[in-house]
């Protein structure tokens, strides 16, 4: 399987100089991923940054995917040691970025973002503390052209596309949308044939709430079943009351639950896949399916994590 998209985990603390005495990205950050975003044909304004807190991330970005073992965003740090004015500022009037570096508090929330365009050559950042980072010169053109040549070759040691060409990145937006089912002879039964008293387990904060539903069928005839719930859209219903009843199907999007096979909200694309003995899919799909006669298991993901599981247990 081709790997087309960047995950840089470094656990780092950013002290590097830029211009005007600002360390860029001038925050602590656990890790930094990159990302691409407008590849497809810009028809009306494009994305200016990747990430920013004042506008969010950009609509237009496709997730990452693999682990980066090259130290991107160290190399960034001493690629701007001196300045960065020359690339804020731009060698060239236009600007469609189609690369972006966004750095990671511990609490995965972003704290800088650099938006890179190498058709035009030029860059923007911003940093949760300052905003947009604005040029205090206009900087050196020589130092630009060289700080743009090292950066497109620290992209590609990563195995990220650096292309003149925005064809070169249409195999990137075949893995948008994606969505891949996986038929397996037997699921994991820790998972798809399990009990209240079971499911209670997965959640080691124990911030379950219990109930017992009551439903009356259009004779008159009726049904308790039990369900465990946690604010934010988590729940999980049972054929029965009791504490024996089995699992029938579950909608989990709370972080405090964990599967019995590690997964949870939050999990990478290589933490889901390395549960599946076999995987010939897109590289990065935003859902990915796996499923047996019985019962069916489905990971949705966004920016290269999972944020929501359903589970469907059709017999027991």
């Amino acid at each position: 399987m081709k790997l087309l998209l960047t995950f840089i985990s470094l656990h780092l603390i950013s002290l590097t100089t830029v211009a005007g005495g600002f360390h860029f990205p001038g925050e602590e950050y656990a890790y930094a991923k990159v990302y691409y975003f407008n590849l497809e044909e810009i028809r009306s304004m494009p994305d200016f940054d990747i990430y920013t807190e004042e506008e969010g991330w950009a609509p237009s970005l496709i997730d990452p995917d693999i682990k980066s073992e090259h130290g991107l965003a160290e190399n960034m740090e001493k690629l701007f040691l001196y300045g960065a004015d020359g690339l804020i500022t731009g060698l060239s009037k236009c600007f469609i970025p189609r690369h972006g570096l966004v750095y990671f508090d511990e609490n995965d929330e972003p704290v800088a973002s650099l938006s890179i365009c190498f058709e035009c050559q030029g860059i923007s950042m911003w940093t949760k503390s300052k905003g947009r980072i604005e040029p205090t010169t206009t900087g050196s053109v020589k130092r630009a052209e060289n700080q743009i040549g090292t950066l497109r070759k620290f992209m590609e040691k990563e195995g990220v596309i650096v292309s003149d060409n925005l064809n070169d990145y249409g195999a990137l937006l075949t893995q948008k949308g994606a969505s891949i089912t996986l038929e397996l002879y037997q699921l994991d039964q820790s998972i798809v044939d399990v009990t209240y008293r079971e499911v209670i387990q997965w959640n080691e904060s124990n911030t379950f709430i219990e109930d017992v539903n009551i439903e009356y069928s259009a004779g008159g005839e009726k049904y308790e079943f039990a369900e465990l719930s946690i604010e934010g859209g988590t729940h999980i219903l049972f054929d029965g009351p009791e504490t024996d009843a089995k699992m029938v199907e579950a909608t989990i999007m709370s972080p405090d639950i964990k599967l019995p096979n590690g997964v949870h909200i939050g999990s990478s694309y290589a933490d889901v896949l390395s549960t599946i003995d076999i995987y010939d899919g897109p590289s990065a799909p935003e859902i990915i399916e796996v499923k047996d006669h019985n019962n069916s298991i489905r990971y949705h993901f966004s920016r290269g994590a999972v944020k929501q599981i359903n589970i469907e247990c059709y017999f027991h």
